[in-house]
């Protein structure tokens, strides 16, 4: 008859263990919870907070409990709050992927481009310094009534350098190249920088700015 008892108080004490385990004790501070406290560590003699609530932990997401704020005396989802984070938690991630396209456009922007001279294929860098020395070099040219110029220097496939004498018609060939780079690739960073804001979260979350990018720029004229 001892070991029944035994046995009850066992399965009693290990009821209200499990019972423990399934709730928080929410400190409560102006209606706002500031901290918690799970009930199966708790002496039910001892007061842990001054103002407080008993919540079942199916009722309410602990990692997030900012969100919440008590409401006739129980904590309800602070709505307000939520679209607040969310609106926050959505311009960080459109922020973050802006950096990742402004990247990619200067990526674009500097890549060489093949450009043929004299029947000879070669590769020209469109980096500023580039474009900058062509300018210079054309209003020279057209000052001293020059129609070619001496040396410029590009590159092959292979990546070694190589000296050619180029005719003023090339350079500006060249130079209507290197501002339709710079201008798709600026125009390509702004479509898609716009479109960002008609996204959902979780095309957000999901979005490959890389894979965007290069669609994106083979598609702009």
């Amino acid at each position: 008859m001892l070991e029944d008892n035994n046995l009850s108080e066992n399965v009693n004490e290990t009821v209200i263990q499990e019972e423990k385990k399934e709730s928080w004790l929410i400190e409560i501070v102006d209606g706002l919870p500031r901290s918690y406290m799970d009930t199966q560590y708790l002496n039910p003699g001892i007061t842990y907070f001054e103002n407080s609530v008993e919540v079942e932990k199916s009722e309410i997401d602990i990692n997030n409990l900012r969100l919440y704020k008590l409401k006739d005396g129980k904590l309800k989802v602070n709505k307000e709050l939520q679209k607040e984070e969310e609106r926050k938690l959505k311009e960080e991630r459109i922020n973050k992927i802006k950096k990742e396209l402004y990247a990619l456009r200067l990526e674009h922007e500097v890549k060489p481009f093949e450009i043929e001279v004299g029947g000879v294929t070669y590769l020209q860098n469109n980096r500023s310094i580039d474009q900058s020395n062509l300018t210079r070099i054309v209003v020279m040219c057209q000052a001293m009534k020059k129609t070619s110029f001496d040396n410029w220097k590009f590159y092959t496939k292979d990546g070694s350098e190589k000296y050619v004498n180029i005719s003023l018609a090339d350079m500006m060939r060249m130079a209507t190249i290197m501002q339709e780079h710079t201008t798709k690739s600026m125009a390509t960073e702004t479509l898609l920088s716009h479109a960002l804001e008609n996204l959902t979260d979780e095309e957000l979350k999901n979005y490959n700015a890389k894979d965007e990018y290069e669609k994106a720029y083979k598609n702009i004229g």
